[in-house]
């Protein structure tokens, strides 16, 4: 799962979806002031979170080149706006500006990428010598302009808010695999340059230096003030945790960063302030046990830092996981009785923790999952990051939280920069600090059931209703947990399962919330859609699309007139199956449009063999060039060759074109070609020099099982025998267990282990069960499955996806059940359906499902209602896979007649070499 803190980005501007930063209701102060400066003199947009101004003297930009950043903190956001505008009437330039005030704010808090923290103000100039020429006339009145480094950049002389870098101005239009975009930059001699945006300072290696001063930012060492860092805990905008080691006497310790104007808060402190008022409350608990001892407070280069003791102990998050039985799927009467205690231990341990911050006069203020540390032998509770520490008679709610941990409070009038305006009629509420501890220890105790905290904002009765049924399977009353919370007491999980109701309530809420008239997001889905596309079958279009259709049999209207009017943006789009061309394309033909997919499968292949045309894409000048082709495919299922082969199959199968049969040959021709081999299986490098990924949507599983479909198509047995050692590669990073479960790490070397379908068991076990079904006499590969499906399916986790959440192991429960007659797998699939509904939200425009982080509802096919109605369809119906397989083609199946043309296109049946390629 991605860092929380990108979920928590998208959930500023929408109180029920994920949704861009640049649409949320905040005052646009800053770009009404822009369009008073500039005048007649530029013209000014908006794009996002940005008001763009477009000097009308000034000449077109470059592709790329040097730009300047103005750094500030909020109240001098304003005044540095006003500087830039007077240079701009002296020279017109073109430049950019947060559009807001409150955006300013937001962008020094700890979520905001590391990399785009303090930047207010962009000015794209077009030579070396004008960059210059602006930065040492901007820098006098901006002398007192003070905001945070910015980390991808470097500082102007001694200047305290201006910055530059060399970049990309205009997109490229380069797309990954995975349909992210690449800033690319291509030199005089053709060397291509990628322009990556991470918090160091970079520049193409045929572009000089700007200017000649040395920077002394204090990056380049690894001791400071006598501790050598060996390695960051973790990172963020705002400053580091590390741990350390005191060169004096070798003692490790951890080292907490503070970096100057950031991570504001709404009493006005920032990281800096906020640390040394850590370090003091550490001082007045030393001796007691409950917090890490202080050692020092010292500043390196600009820098504050916090010298504590390292608490050696698991993060009460990561205890949870490795000894709730619900996790490991393993509920027993004795684990159940065991955990228990557990948990009663720790929340007493942690009550009394908070005695002794409350008999100092000290509100911890943010205890949480993270900060509460266990040792797992005897269960001993400590405190750590007392960054929101206060007094017992502070105000409460203008201190930095984790959202799932404190009180809800009312909301509260703020002026322009968001800040708190001291509204008489809500001046005197939160002022009970020990309410606040005892509200966060009960939130402690609700998550040490299941982590689902964050869906106390989105859907409180959803929380109540699947913390029922989570306290059900643990034998623990919750009437007095709810109530402590503020929780419904009346809500309860469904005992009947209604799956035709709930898929047609499901159905109901994705058309209800459909947004037609939006370019960028026609249905609310997982953020991962603003930074792919709106078309895919992941996040987009495409997907909703195949569970309305899969289910219902209809296209409705809305979403043709949606995909019609967006079809020339296609070109933006990679090749792959889940977040490309090739997925469209295969949902196209499915749902009764066999041209329109044939189609969009062409483009897909032109784009994989890097001969798409391009469709041109907007640029901050104004102008556009061509969109360049995607970078060279990867060769896994979900974002390359092998879900492209897949779906050329699956046009095959749906049209009878013999053209779509001989490109999946050629395609499987090439992996061959690719493969490596471990000896222990056949992997495929995905060029980061990582080891290699494991599973279906990235790994050798989903390549295996390719190569198996197409084994089946053409009847040559080359393509069994490389899919077979392709599938024994991921089966041999197993682990067994002690009662025979088989558990699947993410990557090679990996002790990090998931049921899931997109990285784990569920994806592997997905290959595996057609393997099993064609080869039924396979006892290793029975065997294997059978770990697999052990504790892997049945279970219940914290979220509700296809992708990564219950919804993925179910379907693989489902098949088993339908291609090798094991019907003993449907009450587990059964019990995970009521897991899944147990979080549903009751909406009036229907069901309604959060995405990843809980925070927010999703209706795309990976992460939300989409995958989720599909999986309980075909649990109430027992109908075929529709998670784009092509398990027709089994024989077991009855795959009925084959296409005209197809048995000539395959050659004879098991001969091999036929189709073309290597033999493996």
């Amino acid at each position: 799962m991605r860092r929380f803190d990108e979920y928590q980005a998208f959930a500023v501007a929408d109180p029920l979806f994920f949704d861009t930063l640049g649409r949320a209701p905040f005052d646009p102060d800053l770009q009404r002031e822009m369009s008073e400066l500039v005048g007649a003199d530029g013209e000014v947009t908006e794009s996002g979170v940005w008001a763009g101004c477009r000097a009308v003297a000034a000449p077109p930009l470059p592709e790329h080149g040097w730009k300047i950043h103005v750094s500030a903190v909020p109240e001098d956001a304003a005044v540095a706006l006003r500087a830039v505008a007077a240079e701009f009437h002296r020279t017109p330039f073109h430049f950019k500006c947060l559009r807001s005030t409150r955006l300013v704010r937001l962008g020094a808090a700890r979520w905001w990428p590391p990399g785009q923290i303090g930047k207010v103000v962009v000015i794209y100039t077009h030579s070396a010598e004008q960059c210059r020429e602006l930065l040492a006339r901007l820098a006098g009145p901006l002398a007192d302009v003070r905001g945070p480094y910015v980390l991808t950049d470097r500082r102007y002389g001694k200047s305290g808010c201006l910055y530059y870098r060399y970049g990309e101005f205009i997109s490229s239009g380069t797309v990954g695999a995975d349909g992210t975009a690449r800033s690319v930059l291509h030199g005089p001699d053709g060397r291509r340059w990628t322009d990556d945006r991470d918090p160091v300072y970079r520049r193409p290696p045929w572009v000089p230096e700007l200017c000649d001063e040395e920077q002394a930012d204090g990056s380049g060492s690894h001791v400071l003030h006598g501790y050598q860092v060996v390695r960051a805990l973790h990172y963020g905008g705002a400053g580091g945790v590390y741990l350390a080691r005191r060169v004096s006497d070798g003692r490790e310790v951890v080292l907490k960063e503070a970096r100057p104007h950031t991570a504001h808060a709404e009493d006005g402190s920032d990281a800096q302030q906020r640390l040394r008022r850590e370090f003091e409350a550490l001082q007045l608990l030393s001796g007691t046990g409950v917090a890490p001892e202080p050692l020092e407070l010292f500043e390196e280069w600009e820098h504050l830092f916090l010298a504590e003791e390292f608490v050696d102990g698991m993060a009460l998050v990561t205890f949870i996981g490795r000894s709730n039985p619900i996790a490991g799927n393993a509920v027993t009467e004795q684990g159940v009785a065991e955990y228990a205690k557990v948990v009663d231990t720790v929340v007493d341990g942690l009550r009394e923790a908070l005695a002794a911050c409350h008999a100092r006069d000290l509100v911890h203020g943010d205890v949480s999952l993270t900060n509460v540390v266990v040792d797992p032998e005897t269960l001993r509770v400590r405190l750590i990051d007392f960054e929101s520490v206060r007094s017992l008679s502070a105000r409460q709610d203008q201190y930095p939280g984790t959202p799932g941990f404190a009180p809800a409070m009312p909301a509260q009038p703020t002026t322009a920069d968001g800040r708190t305006s001291g509204d008489s009629a809500v001046a005197d509420r939160a002022t009970d600090g020990r309410a606040f501890d005892e509200y966060a220890l009960a939130a402690v105790e609700l998550a040490m059931l299941l982590p689902r905290n964050t869906l106390l904002a989105l859907d409180p009765p959803a929380l109540a209703r699947s913390t029922r049924h989570v306290a059900a399977l643990l034998r623990r009353p919750v009437d007095g947990l709810l109530h402590a919370l503020g929780l419904p007491l009346d809500e309860a999980p469904e005992q009947r399962l209604d799956l035709p109701d709930a898929v047609a309530r499901a159905v109901g809420f994705m058309e209800a919330v459909m947004t037609p008239e939006r370019e960028d997001r026609p249905f609310p889905a997982d953020p991962a859609v603003f930074r792919t596309n709106p078309w895919s079958v992941a996040h987009g279009a495409a997907g909703v699309l195949r569970a309305v259709h899969g289910i219902t049999g209809r296209f409705p209207e809305p979403i043709r007139d949606w995909m019609v009017r967006a079809e020339p943006r296609l070109d933006r789009l990679p090749p792959g199956l889940c977040y490309g061309l090739a997925g469209v394309a295969w949902t196209l033909c499915d749902a009764g449009e066999p041209d329109w997919g044939a189609a969009v499968l062409d483009r897909a292949l032109r784009t994989a063999s890097g001969t798409a045309g391009g469709s041109g894409t907007a640029t901050a000048s104004g102008t556009t060039r061509a969109t360049a082709a995607a970078d060279a495919l990867p060769a896994d299922l979900a974002t390359g060759s092998a879900g492209l082969g897949l779906a050329c199959l699956a046009l095959w199968r749906g049209i009878g074109e013999t053209r779509h049969l001989h490109e999946a040959a050629r395609i499987a021709d090439g992996l061959v070609e690719a493969a490596e081999d471990a000896g222990q299986g056949l992997y495929w490098s995905d060029g980061t020099g990582r080891p290699p990924q494991i599973g279906y949507a990235h790994g050798s599983s989903g390549i295996a099982l390719f190569l198996l479909y197409l084994h089946c198509a053409t009847g040559d047995d080359r393509y069994l025998r490389v899919g077979r050692r392709a599938l024994a590669h991921d089966l041999a990073q197993g682990v067994v267990q002690g009662d025979g479960m088989l558990s699947i790490p993410g990557r090679v070397g990996s002790a990090v282990y998931s049921p899931y379908w997109l990285r784990g068991s569920a994806g592997v076990g997905t290959a595996l069960a057609r393997y099993c079904a064609l080869l039924p006499d396979e006892e290793p590969l029975h065997r294997a499955l059978d770990g697999i499906l052990r504790r892997g399916v049945g279970g219940v986790t914290i979220t509700t996806g296809l992708y990564r959440g219950m919804a993925g192991p179910t379907n693989l429960a489902l098949d088993c059940v339908r291609l090798l007659d094991r019907p003993d797998l449907r009450e587990p699939a059964e019990r995970s359906a009521r897991a899944i509904l147990s979080l549903a939200g009751r909406r009036p425009e229907g069901l309604a499902f959060p995405g990843e982080s809980l925070l927010r509802y999703s209706t795309d096919f990976a992460t939300g209602s989409a995958g989720i109605a599909l999986v309980l369809d075909r649990l109430h119906r027992g109908s075929a896979d529709f998670n784009y397989t092509l398990d027709e083609l089994l024989p077991a199946t009855g795959a009925g007649p084959v296409p005209a043309g197809a048995a000539a296109a395959a050659g004879t049946p098991g001969t091999p070499g036929t189709v073309g390629g290597r033999d493996a």
